[in-house]
């Protein structure tokens, strides 16, 4: 079943009141026996955070929107995260400036040994081009 039919058939069930306190899944309606855990759920899921690690930084986003936070849950302690900075990103909040140097990703760019083997990233965030790479889409 498409993103579509699921959300016309979800409509169409609630509008009728044939969903009531069971959920609703694509294949059609879970029986009460089945019903979430949620509290379990998220108890599973839960992050914790209690060191500062500058490449261990936490990230949480939903495709839109992004948020890396300290051991405080905010972004506290920058100066901890040099290596890997603390942002917030998300797809509607870019802006962009003109790249006058012709920055490319090839310039920010840093080899990691990766089980024997060196491996390109682009991780030279402190540089000119990986600072304006980051900043710019």
């Amino acid at each position: 079943m498409n993103r579509r039919d699921f959300l016309q058939s979800a409509t169409q069930r609630l509008a009728l009141g044939a969903v009531g306190s069971r959920l609703l899944v694509p294949g059609g309606i879970m029986g009460s026996a089945e019903l979430v855990d949620r509290k379990a759920r998220l108890t599973r899921h839960a992050p914790l955070v209690r060191t500062f690690e500058s490449f261990s930084a936490l990230s949480v986003g939903n495709g839109g929107f992004a948020f890396t936070a300290d051991a405080t849950g905010l972004q506290t302690f920058p100066e901890h995260y040099a290596e890997l900075p603390l942002s917030t990103q998300s797809e509607w909040g870019w802006h962009s400036f003109p790249n006058p140097s012709n920055y490319a990703i090839d310039d920010a760019l840093a080899m990691f040994d990766a089980h024997g083997r060196q491996v390109p990233y682009a991780s030279g965030q402190n540089g000119a081009a990986g600072k304006w790479l980051r900043e710019n889409p």
